[in-house]
């Protein structure tokens, strides 16, 4: 493997927003080779905890009505305009593709590595579609991580959706150049006879989620 290949790839990751997708159609393939890199993960016990729900098509309308739903349950007096804008969430891609964490019932396995695998998935998902000139954004919260929408993804018991994988290839604006604060500043080294780690202090942060 090539050492260097392989830093840029994963310096080149980003999350393009929906919005900024191009509607080409994304070839299954692609989505397959996606999915088989996440489920190279690593995983606690050997538990492979990931499901993923490939919608796209019509199924995006059905997707839609899903979240509609979901808005119902919790907000049933809800204006028009917050109501599109959840509906319009399950149309801003070409692919969405719904990430589950399905954890095992052995009695050793904890709940919170089971997530940690499934993010580890789907960073590795994100990573191959950067190789395929793809984007995947990983959008959390309202309305994916609805109970109602849960229900919808087969998820039983302590199964739940991690989020909503949202693929596509860039559009007119193109491939963002990433930032990120210098890796120097966020390590500390321990190489003689203590462990005298400073407090650390929070970055600032960058406006973009990329």
């Amino acid at each position: 493997m090539d050492a260097n290949a392989c830093a840029q790839l994963i310096a080149k990751r980003r999350m393009i927003s929906p919005g900024s997708m191009s509607d080409k159609a994304v070839p299954r393939q692609a989505i397959e080779q996606i999915i088989e890199a996440g489920n190279w993960a690593p995983s606690h016990r050997r538990t492979e905890p990931w499901r993923f729900v490939v919608i796209q098509g019509g199924a995006l309308e059905k997707l839609a009505e899903i979240y509609e739903r979901a808005l119902d349950i919790d907000r049933p007096d809800a204006d028009e305009r917050t109501r599109q804008k959840v509906i319009n969430k399950a149309m801003r891609s070409p692919v969405v593709i719904m990430a589950i964490c399905h954890p095992s019932d052995l009695p050793r396995v904890k709940l919170e590595e089971e997530d940690l695998a499934v993010a580890c998935a789907i960073q590795n998902m994100s990573l191959q579609a950067t190789a395929l000139g793809l984007s995947l954004f990983w959008s959390t919260g309202f309305p994916s991580a609805h109970p109602a929408v849960a229900q919808a993804m087969g998820c039983t018991g302590q199964a739940k959706v991690m989020g909503c994988l949202h693929l596509g290839y860039p559009g007119d604006s193109g491939w963002p150049e990433g930032r990120r604060q210098a890796w120097e500043d966020k390590v500390h080294w321990c190489d003689g006879h203590e462990i005298d780690v400073p407090t650390w202090r929070p970055n600032p942060g960058l406006r973009s989620k990329t």
